[in-house]
């Protein structure tokens, strides 16, 4: 395990990448649902916007903040889930700055199976590891 010791305490990296990657997706499903629910007008937006930015820092102060209490099974999900937001956000700076023409391939709808695909493969890759070392 990468660690590295700051004033004291140990900071684990997968543990700080796995609390930032949560963060993402948290961020872009309360907004998109407090946009829907209010409705699609500008005041909607920055509602939006701020409710998903307060339950993206609640979700990676409690990631950060509980991983210890975690065990190896919930762990499993963070990865996926922290890789789901890191590859959707990934795609969608590529989309905006038009790298290789993705925004002409790449559509929302694809973006989304792209990172959910990354995040089953992030699973069942740490499962079949844990699996094999006999900590399913």
């Amino acid at each position: 395990m990468i660690t590295r010791r700051i004033e004291g305490a140990a900071v684990n990296y997968r543990r700080l990448a796995t609390a930032i990657g949560s963060g993402f997706p948290t961020f872009l499903i309360v907004a998109a649902a407090v946009i829907e629910l209010v409705g699609g007008e500008i005041g909607a937006g920055i509602l939006g916007v701020f409710a998903g930015f307060g339950a993206a820092i609640v979700a990676v102060a409690a990631v950060f903040g509980l991983w210890n209490r975690t065990g190896p099974r919930l762990r499993r999900l963070l990865y996926a889930y922290a890789t789901f937001g890191y590859v959707f956000v990934g795609v969608w700076f590529l989309r905006y700055g038009h790298v290789a023409n993705l925004d002409d391939v790449v559509d929302i709808p694809g973006q989304l199976i792209v990172a959910l695909v990354a995040a089953i493969a992030v699973f069942l890759a740490s499962w079949l590891r844990a699996s094999q070392r006999g900590r399913a």
